[in-house]
């Protein structure tokens, strides 16, 4: 795709060297870059882990960097939410890009008033709305991970979840049809019974994977939403808007839907507190990662002693 756009930029007419596309491995192309002198800034968009190589790279010449990391989003059902709505927008939310997406929902907080409802309403969409298939068709709602590895990952989260405790709903299997086995599939998966220690529930699957946890109340909910090292995106589901405000004041991520996940607006920022990064994309408050302030003063009293000189002697 990188080099699509350079080929288009050519086409547009941008000059040679404004826009330049370098390929090549991460540990030797990526380091390069986030550790030369003639690099000023580094923006990353990837995995935590990789963030905090590219922190210590960069660290040699104290170049500036911007990280859109990780994420464990949490999606906060309050006792008083639709629950149609909202288990419509986890399972979505939850599944787009195969839940390969740092922003997706990955933790249903729930009352216990509304845990079999909401589980029983979100496992019904994701063995119906969600078809598996060739990304490239029409049809097909949920296409491969990117790749037999990953899925390998995947599906050792899922085993975890089990291990500690979690009952697999829905999903939790490579499908079945003969159609899908060459690629890296994986069934849209739901894990109740998981508890705030458990390994799903504190890292990052970055698979079609949702867990189901219970709350207390509400300050036990952002207790526990706030209860991981990322700190990307959020959502909250209710009907009062003032409950739904308080959540949202105190949830630590950059991003807070009220009653939906995932839209983007150019005009508002995103970017996550935490192990998620730090910086921002989108909306003006981008433009001052990329752009360096400078205080130019002009004195346009003249020629002689400045007032302030005379001062400065007298102290002395």
């Amino acid at each position: 795709t990188a080099l699509e756009i350079a080929k288009l930029a050519v086409k547009a007419g941008i000059p040679k060297g404004v826009l330049n596309v370098i390929t090549g491995p991460g540990d030797k192309v990526g380091a390069t870059l986030a550790s030369h002198d003639d690099v000023d800034m580094i923006s990353f968009t990837g995995d935590t882990e990789t963030g905090k190589k590219i922190m210590e790279y960069g660290s040699r010449n104290v170049k500036r960097v911007h990280l859109e990391l990780g994420g464990k989003a949490p999606a906060v059902i309050l006792p008083d939410a639709d629950v149609f709505t909202a288990a419509d927008g986890c399972v979505t939310g939850g599944y787009w890009n195969t839940g390969q997406d740092c922003t997706s929902v990955t933790r249903v907080l729930v009352p216990k008033s509304l845990h079999d409802k909401m589980v029983k309403t979100m496992a019904a969409m994701a063995r119906t709305k969600f078809r598996l298939g060739d990304p490239s068709k029409e049809t097909t709602d949920l296409g491969p991970l990117v790749s037999f590895k990953h899925r390998e990952r995947v599906e050792g989260y899922v085993k975890s979840g089990i291990a500690q405790g979690g009952k697999v709903v829905v999903g939790g299997k490579r499908p079945s049809d003969k159609a899908l086995s060459k690629g890296a599939y994986f069934e849209p998966t739901i894990i109740t019974n998981v508890k705030q220690h458990h390994k799903v529930c504190k890292e990052e699957i970055f698979g079609p994977v949702l867990t189901v946890s219970v709350y207390r109340d509400i300050d036990h909910a952002i207790e526990i939403a706030n209860d991981v090292k990322y700190g990307l995106a959020s959502s909250v589901w209710g009907k009062d808007i003032k409950d739904c405000m308080k959540v949202a004041n105190q949830l630590k991520f950059g991003t807070v839907w009220i009653n939906d996940h995932g839209i983007l607006t150019s005009e508002m920022p995103h970017g996550g507190y935490k192990q998620s990064g730090h910086g921002k994309d989108l909306s003006l408050y981008s433009f001052d990662e990329y752009t360096n302030v400078k205080h130019v003063y002009i004195d346009l009293i003249g020629p002689g002693e400045k007032q302030w000189h005379a001062s400065v002697h007298k102290m002395r």
